[in-house]
Order: structure tokens, then sequence, then C-alpha cells
């Protein structure tokens, strides 16, 4: 038996894995940047897929967006702390998200900028963190996510 990180009331700035339960850890959805010079370039913000609601396209995504959580990432990286802030600039670096189709089985979708899609090391990174090993993953670029 594992011990896990305690569940929290309300969601976190930056939310954390929920405790494991027996079995297999749940698919995560996520807002995620890859940047290359940190020591661990997955910059990932994951939550239970099921903590955010299906809006009736069989596709739940996080909450979360690249623009407002930007900041905090600045914040948390000593790395970005010195560079030229501007909160305009959360594109920067290559960004995507995981969402979960609800089909059976799940399938997790990575929209990603074609930089992040074709790292094969990012594209694992990606999977590992958001607990996607066992399911099939599809990997779509999004001109969104340059």
């Amino acid at each position: 038996m594992s011990a896990g990180h305690p569940a929290h009331a309300s969601r976190p700035s930056r939310p954390e894995r929920q405790p494991r339960k027996a079995g297999h850890p749940k698919p995560q959805v996520s807002i995620f940047w890859w940047i290359p010079f940190l020591n661990e370039p997955l910059v990932n913000f994951p939550s239970d897929y099921d903590a955010w609601p299906d809006y009736g396209i069989g596709v739940v995504s996080s909450g979360l967006d690249h623009v407002s959580t930007w900041p905090g990432v600045c914040q948390e990286f000593a790395d970005l702390k010195d560079a030229d802030f501007d909160v305009s600039r959360y594109d920067q670096y290559p960004r995507g998200r995981v969402n979960i189709r609800l089909s059976r089985p799940l399938e997790a979708l990575i929209l990603a900028s074609p930089a992040i899609l074709n790292n094969p090391d990012a594209v694992e990174a990606i999977k590992i963190r958001n607990n996607l090993p066992r399911i099939k993953c599809v990997l779509m670029i999004d001109s969104h996510y340059r």
C-alpha cells in the first residue's frame, strides 16, 4: 500500500494528485509547459479528470488556463523569476493540455505544440505525470499552442 498526498477540500492553485486507490491511479487532465532549460522541463498542473464537469461534448478538460496560471509558474521557478516577466509571455514556451474523452474505454487527448509532440521525452513525461500509460493517448497538434 503506497501513501498518497492528502486531499484538499478546495482546489489548490497547483493541483496535487489525489490519494491512490487500490489498482491503477486515475488519469489526470492538465495544462502544461515544456521549458527545456529547467531541471524538470515538464511544468504540469494535473488534477483528476472527474473533478471537472463534462460540458456535454463527452470531453473533460482542466478548468485551469495558461494565461492565469503563468504568473504562478514564474514565481515558482527561480530561472523564470529573473526573466523579463510579462504575463502576456505565457506562450513563449511550448505548451498544451491533456483532456479526457469519456468514451469506453477512456482516451486521453494530448493537445500541444509540434515542439512537444515531436519530442518523445516530452510525450513520455506527459503520459507518466498524468497517469496515462494504461489508456489510449491521441496526440493532436493544436495551432492554439504554438
